[in-house]
């Protein structure tokens, strides 16, 4: 089971992937479970996929989301969204992370 899902989609670029890949390593040298989806398929269908395989989270991260540092974290069990700080998701103190 992954605890964050990290989605890329087609529009997804260099800088994006690059903060998906460093998130990634980051969370998982604190031992969270980590994965980041490579499709290049709709969101939806992403979304779709990491409630399947049990993620916890799921974060899209784009051109957007790196221009306003901030990011809408999905607690895919409820579908409740909340909007953070992208730099929040490198805390492995984060709340979500803490309570799992």
């Amino acid at each position: 089971m992954f605890e964050l899902w990290c989605l890329a989609s087609r529009q997804l670029g260099d800088e994006a992937k690059a903060t998906c890949f460093h998130l990634l390593h980051t969370l998982r040298e604190h031992g969270i479970p980590s994965a980041m989806d490579f499709s290049v398929g709709k969101i939806g269908k992403a979304l779709q996929h990491a409630s399947h395989i049990g993620a916890l989270y799921a974060v899209v991260i784009g051109d957007h989301e790196l221009s306003s540092q901030e990011v809408e974290l999905r607690e895919m069990a409820t579908g409740h969204r909340t909007k953070i700080p992208l730099s929040n998701l490198e805390d492995p103190s984060f709340r979500p992370f803490v309570d799992i």
